[in-house]
């Protein structure tokens, strides 16, 4: 993979790879989260040169997970941050369409967010960081679902590109 990336000039995939690409092509569907269906909202925030997304998911019943479009912001990459009213924006309008009853998020560096989003989207907001003993929890519990075929996905391309791009 590094000898086709780097001296063949051709695109292709981390050997390091988290997640099976067939395995997520396979977890594609045509169903979409109904318009006012209370969501969680997964946040990850960055500021300055990582992005920051949005990912709902709506979990109908224990065996059905629904992951919508991401909502996906670009910092400047100047050196200057992200502004916050883009964050609470994009909050608000997922919020306009499908009301956010739990938002999971690493309040590290972003705890006046959890605050205005606690109060002015009246959810419960849970904290958590992002450590390596959360992260490999997470990615055993996502492949758990997504082999067993209750994770699916609207098929959004940026969400697509961020989880093919994610490295174990």
């Amino acid at each position: 993979a590094h000898w086709r990336r780097f001296v063949c000039n051709l695109p292709t995939r981390s050997e390091f790879g988290a997640f099976p690409e067939a395995e997520w092509h396979r977890a594609r569907t045509s169903e979409e989260i109904p318009i006012g269906q209370p969501i969680w909202l997964g946040l990850d925030v960055a500021w300055k040169w990582d992005t920051t997304a949005l990912v709902p998911l709506w979990s109908p019943s224990a065996d059905v997970r629904l992951l919508g479009p991401a909502v996906i912001l670009t910092p400047p990459r100047d050196g200057t941050s992200l502004d916050p009213n883009r964050v609470e924006d994009a909050l608000l309008e997922l919020h306009s369409r499908n009301p956010v009853a739990t938002l999971v998020m690493d309040t590290n560096r972003a705890e006046q967010l959890a605050e205005w989003a606690s109060k002015t989207l009246g959810c419960t907001v849970i904290d958590r960081p992002q450590t390596n003993a959360y992260a490999a929890l997470d990615y055993e519990r996502f492949m758990e679902a997504l082999r067993s075929g209750w994770l699916k996905h609207s098929g959004d391309p940026g969400l697509s590109r961020h989880v093919l791009n994610a490295v174990a």
